[in-house]
């Protein structure tokens, strides 16, 4: 095993004539990525009874690493954010020494990386908030399994759900109601809390989903659209590996996964890369000293599709709404594109955000290395975007970078179309959906082409309703009007629910009291109490089937 060695080595960059061994993290991984490399190249069958000769021959200068490292990347990524880090709270950890003295690590800390997606050249690795003193420390960018909050969602749920048929314009039900296959510590179904509990909003498109980052959402269109089993295979394809993933809809949609922010980075660069997945790279190829080239990293680099390119545009489309008036706007940069997704773990043991430009994709975690909580008022947006938004501002500035778009084609090259369904089932829109009595109408977003709808609504009709109550009107009620109310069809997610006790009024709250089937209670001439009418057996089709 090559991380058994201690390797003391003399690395050169031909492109900036720097000795990396400065920047020991990235050095670390480099040398990590370079060694088995070199093993191969002298044709060695194993790494264990070889290893110090072929890190001697690195050491003095026979071979040559074309390094991607990027020292202003690097210097802006390390620079001063300790103040910042700091006021989120401060606990230092101590860590015994073999000698028995205590060695004290600042906390909370920090990692971060920096990729070029469109090459996988990793341009900066930062594994904590001060520069390394000394080699083979703790690189937590690349070797540490901390939850990443919601930043897994566009990854392991919104994305997989559009590239299996959804839509930025599909519809979820973020209400306090079960949901199948989420179950509690009594095994019973239930449903996950949002961060704030005022955000139940009922119906609710997967655009606004990501942009309020709100959890009941996010588990519903995992457990309705993708599932458990779908997500990890996405996630694998990306570039994480499986001992980082949470195999469970709690894992998956909320982000109890332990990804670290190097496979975070790639994750995501998979998304600003059209879909496109290319192995992550810290040097470009090895030479020997006579100049004849060993290795070349783009050559034996793994690429493969892992998106459509108009699954990725959508997804991407989505998070600049993140960030322009949503969860992560204090990550926007002036004069850049740019789009990311905040991460708050539960009771603030961690902060994440993860984003792109134009340009790179970028990952950021910050937190205790214990686990331990950070100060109650610490979120993905405002602890650890403020960060991102500092050293991904300086890089562009110190480079002189222009904005451009993050993909760059238009939705038309990519078979993209706008389309208007309804704004409760996400079905095509009927004139009951355009009149519906809760006021919910319509939407209007893109689709994958082949993935519009194609059936009419099976929640809405149009009904004679009170207007002084909105219920369904008697014959005694003065004053009608003809409004489009839902009735729950067979196979709908809340179906099993509309009749019960506890959560059938809950779904009549959100989506109109003709799914709890009430007739008007204020007009009934004589009638002593409320009616309730079987209607279901008029307006529900008996062979509906509802299809999310």
């Amino acid at each position: 095993n090559s991380a058994a060695f201690d390797y003391s080595l003399l690395v050169t960059s031909t492109k900036n004539g720097k000795q990396i061994a400065d920047y020991n993290l990235l050095t670390a991984a480099k040398i990590n990525e370079v060694l088995p490399q070199l093993h191969a190249a002298e044709r060695y069958e194993g790494l264990t009874g070889n290893a110090l000769y072929v890190s001697s021959k690195i050491a003095f200068g026979f071979n040559y690493i074309d390094a991607t490292l990027d020292i202003t990347h690097d210097n802006d990524q390390q620079g001063d954010h300790g103040t910042h880090v700091a006021g989120i709270a401060t606990a230092n950890r101590y860590v015994e020494n073999a000698d028995g003295t205590y060695t004290e690590i600042e906390q909370p800390q920090a990692a971060a990386v920096v990729l070029d997606y469109r090459t996988g050249e990793l341009k900066a690795i930062v594994g904590s908030r001060h520069r390394p003193t000394q080699r083979k420390t703790l690189n937590r960018a690349v070797n540490m399994k901390m939850p990443i909050g919601s930043t897994i969602k566009p990854i392991a749920v919104y994305a997989p759900a559009i590239e299996l048929g959804a839509s930025p314009a599909s519809v979820v039900y973020n209400m306090p109601v079960p949901i199948k296959g989420w179950t509690g510590s009594d095994g019973k179904d239930t449903w996950p809390r949002n961060y704030n509990t005022s955000s139940y909003v009922g119906p609710e498109t997967l655009r606004n989903a990501i942009r309020k980052s709100n959890n009941v959402s996010a588990a519903q269109t995992l457990m309705t659209m993708v599932g458990v089993d779908r997500s990890v295979d996405f996630l694998l394809r990306m570039g994480v590996d499986s001992d980082h993933i949470d195999a469970t809809p709690y894992g998956l949609s909320l982000g109890s996964s332990g990804i670290t922010p190097l496979q975070l980075t790639v994750a995501y660069g998979v998304l600003a890369n059209a879909g496109v997945y290319q192995e992550p790279i810290s040097f470009l190829g090895i030479s020997d000293s006579d100049g004849n080239v060993v290795y070349d990293s783009h050559a034996q680099q793994e690429r493969r599709q892992v998106f459509r390119p108009s699954t990725a545009w959508m997804t991407v489309d989505m998070m600049k709404g993140v960030i322009s008036n949503g969860t992560g706007s204090s990550a926007k940069i002036k004069g850049q594109t740019v789009a990311g997704k905040t991460g708050t773990n539960s009771d603030q043991r961690g902060v994440t955000f993860s984003g792109m430009t134009g340009w790179y994709a970028s990952a950021i975690w910050v937190g205790h290395d214990n686990y331990r909580p950070l100060s109650s008022k610490s979120t993905g947006n405002g602890s650890a975007a403020p960060i991102w938004q500092s050293y991904m501002s300086k890089i562009h500035q110190a480079k002189n970078l222009s904005d451009r778009d993050i993909i760059e084609a238009t939705p038309d090259q990519l078979g993209i179309v706008s389309a208007t369904p309804c704004a409760v089932s996400g079905q095509l829109a009927t004139d009951a959906c355009r009149n519906d009595s809760m006021g919910y109408g319509t939407v209007t977003d893109y689709w994958y082409e082949p993935t519009v709808p194609t059936v009419y609504c099976q929640m809405h009709q149009s009904m004679t309703v009170c207007a002084d109550t909105g219920m369904l009107a008697t014959e005694y009620c003065p004053n009608t009007t003809v409004k489009g109310v839902v009735v729950i069809p067979n196979g709908h997610p809340l179906s099993d629910y509309v009749n019960d006790p506890e959560y059938g009024p809950v779904i009549a709250e959100y989506l109109g009291t003709a799914s709890d089937y009430n007739c008007c209670t204020l007009h009934q001439n004589g009638y002593t109490g409320g009616v309730r009418v079987p209607v279901e057996d008029i307006l529900r089709p008996q062979s509906a089937h509802f299809a999310m």
